[in-house]
């Protein structure tokens, strides 16, 4: 037969908890993946941050007022910058096998999701992408 020890203590349990610095070292695989999902496809996105339990955060960027998209996914193609565009913005993707960044002309104004900084031209580094958003009245 066995018999469970008594102790005066529990036993020790799994933290499911989502540190803030796990949160961002986990930001730019989200990001790359969202980006990819958004460029390239049109299903729906979900980021598990962790094994444990099945946390999963609310990140902002899934908030971004995009809107319905304007253009088809793209296809995915070694190297070349993916773009789509939407009702209210831009997402760009560049593949990390791209040899340069490319800089992107934008038609009108609009910024980083998160940011303030208006923009008229982009550049994106391989392995990076933007979710841009258009300016207010735009």
């Amino acid at each position: 037969r066995l018999f469970a020890a008594k102790t005066s203590r529990p036993p020790p349990r799994a933290s499911h908890t989502v540190t803030e610095a796990t949160r961002r070292s986990n930001a730019s695989v989200m990001q790359r993946e969202f980006f990819r999902t958004l460029v390239y496809t049109d299903l729906f996105f979900l980021y598990a941050d962790s094994t444990h339990g099945h946390n999963h955060l609310w990140w902002p960027e899934w908030s971004a007022p995009l809107g319905r998209a304007l253009t088809p996914f793209a296809v995915p193609e070694p190297g070349k910058l993916a773009r789509r565009d939407f009702a209210g913005g831009t997402v760009l993707w560049l593949p990390s096998d791209a040899k340069d960044g490319v800089t992107v002309k934008l038609v009108a104004p609009q910024y980083r999701f998160g940011k303030t900084e208006s923009l008229r031209e982009i550049t994106v580094q391989p392995g990076t992408g933007a979710l841009l958003i258009k300016e207010a009245g735009r």
